[in-house]
Order: structure tokens, then C-alpha cells, then sequence
């Protein structure tokens, strides 16, 4: 089921503190970064909201969505109006980093990804979409949450998609 919610000032997050030697990749012609803190401090430069996509390598609804429903033309045009993140919460493909660490080191990354989905979220589902809006000293507001899990109904995530944008 998809919602958007608002967030009070009490409900600020910071990001969580990864690797630093993270790079950005480009995707069917989108730039998806695994550094949400950096992303943060883009999207404030740029008056921007961010887009999270906590993801798996081995989530076959996320491999799924981001094959078949990211790559609509309808979707990617709303996804150039936001920063966006890929947060991998099993391993972070070696592809995110300048020089990839050990499986190790890329498992125990993406286990702080995984600990602050569940901080924030209450919830270890994937996938799980956020959109988030930076506020001072970078912290951020969720500003609307999709957890479908495979997405089925097109129209409800470019709702979802649609709306944080009308209101920033």
C-alpha cells in the first residue's frame, strides 16, 4: 500500500554515515548515487527533494520494478526532478565504489543501510521508496513513503511521485 505523509520538526533524521569513496552510476540515463548524504547537500544546492530506493541485489520485486517501471518514460521524467539514492541493504554492487572494497566491507555498508531503514521506517521490507526533504545541518523529512513492494499499479506511484513535487 502507497501513502504520503507529512512529518513534523520533531521528526528530522540524519543520514547515515557510509563509505566515503562511493561514486555515482548512470542508469538508464539517471544518475543514482548510494551516498545519501551527499545527495542531501545537492538536493539543498539545487532546491531539490530526494528520492531514496532502498534496494537488494538479491530482491527480485526491486530488480523487477527497476527494470520494468523505472525505465517508463513517464516515470523517468518525474525521477530528473529529484536527487536520487539507491541504498542497498544486502551487499552495495562493487559498481558504487571508486575501488571496490572486499564483499565484506560492501555487506557491512550496506548493513548501515539496513539499520537505518529500519531506524526511520520501523521496517526492513523491500523494496520501500522514501522521499525525503533536506532541512538545516543535514538532517531531512520524510515527506512520503511507497511500500507496495512489486509496483502493479503505475498510476498510484506517480501519484506518488507527482505530489511531494507540488508542495516544496
Amino acid at each position: 500500500m502507497a501513502f504520503v505523509c507529512t512529518t513534523s520538526a520533531a521528526d528530522k533524521h540524519q543520514a547515515p554515515v557510509g563509505h566515503s569513496g562511493y561514486k555515482t552510476l548512470t542508469i538508464e540515463e539517471l544518475s543514482w548515487t548510494p551516498n545519501l548524504t551527499a545527495a542531501l547537500v545537492e538536493a539543498t544546492k539545487d532546491k531539490k527533494l530526494v528520492f531514496i530506493d532502498f534496494t537488494g541485489e538479491s530482491c527480485v520485486n526491486c530488480k523487477v520494478n527497476e527494470k520494468k517501471v523505472f525505465t517508463k518514460p513517464e516515470v523517468k521524467d518525474l525521477f530528473k526532478q529529484y536527487v536520487r539514492v539507491q541504498l542497498f541493504t544486502d551487499i552495495i554492487p562493487e559498481d558504487y565504489y571508486q575501488k571496490a572494497p572486499k564483499e565484506e566491507s560492501r555487506e557491512k555498508d550496506a548493513e548501515t543501510n539496513a539499520k537505518f531503514q529500519k531506524k526511520i521506517l520501523d521496517s526492513n521490507a523491500l523494496p520501500m521508496y522514501v522521499i525525503v526533504k533536506p532541512v538545516d545541518g543535514g538532517m531531512f523529512e520524510i515527506v512520503g513513503k511507497y511500500d507496495e513492494g512489486r509496483i502493479s499499479k503505475i498510476d498510484q506511484f506517480l501519484e506518488f511521485l507527482k505530489t511531494p513535487l507540488g508542495a516544496k
